[in-house]
C-alpha cells in the first residue's frame, strides 16, 4: 500500500491517542472523586487507568517511529541530492568527451529524446512541535 506524499496520518493517530487518552484520564480522575475513592473495587477505575497507560505507551511509540521515519527520509533525499549531482556530472563529461551529442542538438528533436532535469516530488514532511 502506498501513501500520498502529503499525508498526515502519523500525526492524526498521534492527536487521536491523545485525546483518547485525555478521556480515560478524566474518566479515572472523575470516579475518584473529590471524597476520596468512590468504590475501590470497581474494576472500571481499573480499566481506565490501563487504557490510559496503554495510550500513552503507544503514543511515546507513535512518536519515536515517526522521528525515525523523518530522519530515514532526509537522510534518503540527501543521498538523492548527491546521487543527481554524480549523474549530472557524468553527463556533462560524455558531452565534453564527444561520447554524446551536445544537449542543443538533441533538444532540437524530438522533445521525448530530451534529457530532462530530474525533477523530485515535494514529499517534505516538516515535524510539528511538540
Amino acid at each position: 500500500m502506498t501513501l500520498p506524499c502529503n499525508t498526515y496520518e502519523p500525526q492524526t493517530l498521534i492527536a487521536v491517542q491523545s485525546l483518547c487518552t485525555a478521556f480515560f484520564l478524566w474518566d479515572v480522575v472523575d470516579d475518584l472523586g473529590p471524597n476520596g475513592l468512590r468504590a475501590p473495587g470497581n474494576p472500571n477505575i481499573a480499566i481506565a487507568t490501563l487504557a490510559a497507560l496503554a495510550l500513552v505507551s503507544a503514543i511515546i511509540y507513535d512518536l519515536r517511529a515517526l522521528m525515525a521515519l523523518l530522519r530515514c527520509k532526509a537522510h534518503l533525499e540527501d543521498q538523492v541530492s548527491i546521487v543527481a549531482d554524480a549523474f549530472h556530472d557524468v553527463m556533462l563529461k560524455h558531452f565534453h568527451h564527444g561520447a554524446l551529442p551536445p544537449p542543443n542538438k538533441i533538444s532540437q528533436g524530438s522533445p521525448s529524446r530530451a534529457f530532462p532535469s530530474p525533477r523530485l516530488p515535494n514529499c517534505a514532511v516538516r515535524p510539528k512541535a511538540l
